[in-house]
C-alpha cells in the first residue's frame, strides 16, 4: 500500500507535524518529588500532592486526588507515575462525533456550502486588507479574532454540508494551565 493512502502513516505524520505544548514545569517528576519529600507532606503525601496538582493545573482537588490515588495506591506516591498521569489528565483533547451521512437536497447543500465558502474567503480577504492597511490606523485584535472565528465556523459548516452529515458534535477539553 502506498504510504500516502495508508491512514496510520498519515495519522502519525499529522501527529509529528502538530506542535506540542510546553509541559507545565510544576507537574514534572522533580517538582512532584519535592512535594512528596517536603516535611509538611509527611503526614499525608497524597493530599499534599493532589493539592499541588490542583494549584498548578486545570484539575480540581478531587480530580487531582483521583489521579494520585489511581496511579499510586501505596502510602507514598511515585512521582514519575503521578507526573505522567497528571500530564495525561491535563492534555488537550478533542472529539468529533458525526452522524450517518444524510443526503440533503443537492441544490440546498451546494447553495449553502457555496455561501459558507464565500464567507470563508471574505473573512480571509478582509483580514488581509486590514493587515495591509497603510493608513496607519491600528486594528483591534478583536477584529482579527472575529474574522478567525467566522472563517473557522464557515470552513466547518462547508465541510459538513459538502460531506452531507446531519448532526456533528464537536467536544474538547482545555490543556494545561498557563501557570
Amino acid at each position: 500500500m502506498d504510504t500516502y493512502t495508508d491512514p496510520i502513516y498519515r495519522y502519525n505524520s499529522l501527529l509529528a507535524a502538530v506542535p506540542r505544548p510546553a509541559p507545565n514545569a510544576q507537574l514534572s517528576t522533580p517538582a512532584l518529588q519535592q512535594v512528596i519529600d517536603a516535611p509538611s507532606s509527611q503526614a499525608d503525601p497524597v493530599g499534599s500532592l493532589a493539592e499541588h496538582i490542583a494549584l498548578n493545573s486545570n484539575l480540581s482537588k478531587s480530580q487531582a486526588m483521583a489521579v494520585v490515588k489511581s496511579t499510586s495506591p501505596a502510602a507514598k506516591p511515585d512521582a514519575s507515575a503521578v507526573s505522567d498521569a497528571a500530564a495525561a489528565a491535563t492534555a488537550i483533547s478533542g472529539d468529533v462525533e458525526l452522524s450517518d451521512p444524510v443526503m440533503l437536497w443537492p441544490w440546498a447543500r451546494c447553495t449553502f456550502a457555496a455561501l459558507l465558502v464565500i464567507a470563508l474567503g471574505g473573512s480571509g480577504w478582509l483580514a488581509y486588507q486590514l493587515a495591509n492597511d497603510s493608513s496607519g490606523n491600528s486594528v483591534s485584535a478583536w477584529a482579527y479574532a472575529a474574522l478567525t472565528v467566522t472563517a473557522v465556523v464557515s470552513f466547518v459548516g462547508a465541510l459538513v454540508l459538502i460531506m452531507g452529515y446531519k448532526n456533528v458534535t464537536i467536544k474538547g477539553s482545555g490543556g494545561p494551565s498557563s501557570s
